[in-house]
């Protein structure tokens, strides 16, 4: 009670500093966001994240200042309703009943989109992008830390105490006490999740790097390497993989090919080290199945758990079949199917029930086309992303960082409650190429 209580009062502050101020609003929530397990909580029957997008709503309509700044990408407009016009004529070809499709399509759209686009209003100057950057890393120091005495005593009060007060959809699977090799313990952080806040921690890693805050360089780099630590301790290889990625793509940003090779030999040294040697062997064995994620054996060496690169591929062929099942695997079986159905269907066993890959549940409710749809609006965000990019005079990597990476988080272990953090960023980046192009010229 005494929780839901905090909340309420917090969601009403949130509520007048919107109303007050839509820019301060935007940011007050997504450091709310940032600082609590948002998707679980609700407010008398109401998701947070709704109640937020509603206050955001109203500031947006009451300050009109904030409608004559930068216009919306058309681009980006096109290719949102290109994603939802696809989403809506699947609905029609098959067998899930409408209504309930209906439902689950607005959610989703809702859900991915709405706190980005209210968000590309909420800056209308290059500085106030940068003043963003400097809050989203002082709140970065600070759920990391958190994260840091997580691991070290193995213990999270803090999500702890969500998790009694809203179990929902709550993950809790005894991971905060589960080793994966060197790592003692799988890190949730404040959201109490460990995949969630490996994939997301991925994100404002990368989005701190693509536009770097108006910090003092211990600052940025302190938040930077908090980050790092975290998204190895949540124990996630696909938060792994994507933080390679990341690191990949920014040594051919800002390093000499020399030290790139130099590097390169050192990584592939430290994979070679045999078990022979106590303690860096077995971080090099954690290593390995970190990174060569299709090799079992690497993963068993260390008894990671999780699941198999075999039970993903099985998944995959089930996923097929399940498509199939009532139309066709270019259509799947409808919107809001898993969401309705998993506990009484027949087709759904409990080999599905993790749904390891963004590919998986799309597949079966949207078939091969939602997944060509879904990755399309990707793509035409990444190219659109370059395009910017080269027009304000900035050579690096860094769309391909953040693309890229999240891509194969989302492939690897599915969207982990965060696609609206990763289109807020996206957003932001965007924008923020389009100050820079105006400055360059």
């Amino acid at each position: 009670m005494l929780l839901t209580a905090l909340m309420f009062f917090i969601a009403i502050i949130v509520f007048i500093i919107a109303i007050r101020n839509y820019r301060q609003g935007f940011i007050a929530v997504v450091v709310v966001t940032l600082l609590t397990p948002y998707f679980i909580i609700t407010l008398g029957g109401i998701k947070l994240t709704h109640v937020f997008l509603f206050a955001l709503l109203v500031s947006f309509m009451v300050h009109s200042q904030y409608k004559k700044g930068l216009p919306f990408p058309k681009v980006i407009t096109k290719n949102i309703a290109l994603f939802v016009v696809s989403s809506v004529v699947l609905i029609f070809l098959t067998a899930t009943p409408w209504p309930l499709q209906f439902s689950s399509v607005a959610r989703r759209v809702i859900n991915m989109f709405a706190l980005g686009i209210l968000g590309w209003f909420a800056f209308p100057s290059l500085q106030k992008i940068k003043s963003f950057a400097k809050i989203i890393t002082y709140c970065v120091i600070v759920i990391c830390l958190y994260g840091l005495f997580e691991y070290i005593s193995m213990t999270s009060p803090y999500a702890t105490a969500f998790q009694k007060t809203w179990s929902g959809d709550f993950f809790d699977g005894g991971y905060t006490v589960a080793a994966r090799g060197v790592i003692q313990t799988r890190v949730g952080g404040v959201w109490g999740y460990h995949l969630a806040w490996g994939q997301t921690l991925t994100l404002i890693y990368g989005f701190l790097l693509m536009i770097r805050a108006s910090v003092k360089p211990a600052v940025f780099y302190t938040a930077n390497v908090l980050l790092f630590i975290n998204i190895i301790m949540s124990g996630s290889r696909s938060a792994f993989v994507g933080l390679l990625f990341f690191s990949f793509f920014a040594f051919f940003s800002y390093f000499s090919w020399k030290k790139i090779l130099v590097i390169g030999i050192g990584i592939l040294a430290f994979l070679a080290i045999p078990k022979s040697f106590p303690g860096i062997g077995a971080a090099a064995d954690t290593m390995k199945a970190f990174v060569f994620v299709w090799d079992d054996s690497a993963s068993k060496d260390i008894e990671a758990g999780g699941s198999s690169f075999e039970a993903r591929q099985e998944q995959l062929t089930r996923s097929f079949e399940i498509a199939s099942a009532f139309t066709s695997p270019l259509v799947g079986v409808g919107s809001g199917y898993l969401e309705n159905f998993a506990d009484t269907s027949t087709l759904i066993t409990n080999d599905l029930l993790g749904l390891e890959s963004i590919l998986f549940g799309m597949l079966i409710e949207q078939g091969i086309l939602g997944v060509l749809f879904y990755f399309f609006l990707f793509f035409q965000l990444y190219f659109f992303t370059k395009r910017l990019q080269k027009q304000a005079g900035i050579k690096n990597y860094m769309p391909e960082m953040y693309y890229f990476s999240y891509c194969v988080g989302i492939i690897m272990t599915g969207v982990r409650s965060n696609y609206d953090i990763f289109f807020v960023f996206a957003l932001i980046y965007i924008k923020y190429l389009y100050f820079q192009s105006q400055i360059s010229r």
